[in-house]
């Protein structure tokens, strides 16, 4: 400090007094500032919503990426009696069994699945763990989340499974709510009641 302001050698020898050891500390300050170039303020980038299109129902809508484990070829399906009949059955997957739900017929628009077809989503949320079908399927998509609405379009097959719409290639499609999903009793429900019978009755 005394080498850059010779006032620190006043008074005595070697000593340095107050106001020009404020002053030497203040000069330094200020050189500090002028050669520090200021950092620009960059704004947050949002998180873009992640997923993918789906045609359920001949109805296309969106299903969220954080919710699917994985998106596969419909793998082979081994039928379960008893079961009701969005229940498909069960197929191999990564070294187990996991329940394959067929799509068209959860969705309300065929009473009995069909062959097992297209694409299976990979649903692992909240302790559940299976399959849904789909036909068709488009993806991955990334879209602004500020584009998206809380309406529902009359569309949709399932409106209490959904929560929003996005506009999206001329069409206003709904976002499925995996949460709403698998909180709907009917999906737990997959066993067919056993008929009464006569002996059952006596």
């Amino acid at each position: 400090v005394a080498a850059v302001d010779s006032r620190a050698y006043a008074g005595s020898r070697g000593a340095l007094s107050m106001p020009a050891a404020l002053d030497a500390l203040a000069s330094l300050r200020e050189r500090w500032r002028a050669s520090v170039t200021p950092v620009p303020l960059v704004a947050p980038v949002p998180t873009p919503w992640r997923g993918v299109r789906v045609r359920l129902a001949e109805t296309w809508q969106l299903f969220p990426q954080s919710a699917l484990d994985a998106v596969i070829p419909c793998p082979a399906v081994s039928r379960i009696p008893g079961t009701r009949p969005f229940v498909m059955g069960v197929a191999s997957w990564q070294g187990g069994l996991i329940p394959v739900l067929s799509g068209e017929c959860l969705f309300g628009l065929a009473d009995a699945p069909g062959p097992a077809r297209g694409y299976a989503l990979v649903v692992r949320r909240r302790g559940f763990h299976f399959a849904l079908t789909t036909a068709e399927l488009r993806g991955p998509l990334t879209l602004a989340k500020e584009a998206f609405t809380e309406s529902i379009p009359p569309t949709a097959p399932r409106a209490e499974w959904c929560s929003g719409s996005v506009e999206f290639g001329g069409q206003v499609l709904a976002v499925v709510d995996i949460d709403r999903l698998l909180s709907d009793p009917r999906l737990s429900d997959t066993v067919l009641p056993r008929p009464c019978s006569e002996e059952s009755l006596s």
